[in-house]
């Protein structure tokens, strides 16, 4: 049972994701594209950002700044994802 509350609350995610791509006018992909360099350079230094500042955090033992880190990255993947529909 908690799987699958996982599962529907990871796609209400995602769904925002989605949705506030639409309401700011950012696009969301109908097929796998790629995306343009000022886009693949901004998310590499957002992601790069987000690694180190997880590093250091699990070097303080701050837990907090461990899932603000991490949750930040999770984002940045989903906003990928809708950007050029790229799947592992």
């Amino acid at each position: 049972m908690a799987e699958k509350n996982t599962t529907a609350a990871l796609h209400s995610k995602i769904q925002s994701v989605a949705e506030f791509h639409e309401v700011f006018k950012i696009g969301n992909a109908d097929g796998i594209k790629l995306i343009d360099e000022r886009d693949y350079t901004l998310r590499y230094n957002l992601i790069k950002e987000e690694n180190e500042e997880y590093l250091e955090a699990c070097k303080n033992g701050d837990i907090v700044e461990i899932a603000d880190a991490f949750g930040r990255s999770i984002v940045y993947f989903i906003r990928h994802h809708f950007k050029t529909r790229l799947r592992a």
